[in-house]
């Protein structure tokens, strides 16, 4: 009679590690592919305020002001994304920098904010931790179409 119990709740024992394996591994495959885009982005919003920043240091007296600071600017978030090549490699990922008309600039500069941007179009097919199609959960993780840091700066 005993041995027979031991049997019976060997079974339940595998059934239960099976149903709770399966939403642990869930909860943890989320946490690691969504650290991972989370940690890209942050990284492409600190390069982009630092070519914000690098371009902002370009004198005015500079022949083709325009160019030498968004070329300054295009510049500094490629050495900044530098120690991300190989994991960004093939992505599409892509580095602009450009002057935007905004109210707060003077009528004498009508273009006096720079905006720099960094983007992977397509993060959702060229990341590299894939989704899981889950039952019952779906994908995890539910990854967005691009991933794009964006900074400005207002140069006068």
């Amino acid at each position: 009679m005993i041995m027979h119990r031991n049997k019976q709740q060997r079974g339940v024992a595998v059934i239960e590690f099976a149903l709770v394996f399966t939403l642990v591994f869930g909860v943890f495959w989320a946490l690691v592919s969504y650290t991972i885009p989370l940690i890209l982005l942050q990284a492409m919003n600190r390069a982009c305020a630092e070519g914000a920043r690098v371009a902002a240091t370009v004198p005015a007296s500079t022949p083709s002001y325009d160019t030498a600071v968004t070329t300054q600017a295009v510049d500094e978030m490629n050495r900044q994304m530098l120690w991300l090549a190989n994991w960004t490699a093939g992505s599409g990922l892509t580095t602009t920098a450009s002057f935007v008309t905004d109210a707060v600039c003077p009528v004498s500069r009508p273009s006096c904010v720079l905006q720099t941007q960094l983007r992977i179009n397509n993060y959702n097919t060229v990341a590299r931790i894939k989704p899981l199609n889950l039952p019952g959960l779906g994908q995890i993780p539910a990854l967005p179409q691009n991933l794009t840091a964006i900074s400005r700066v207002i140069i006068i």
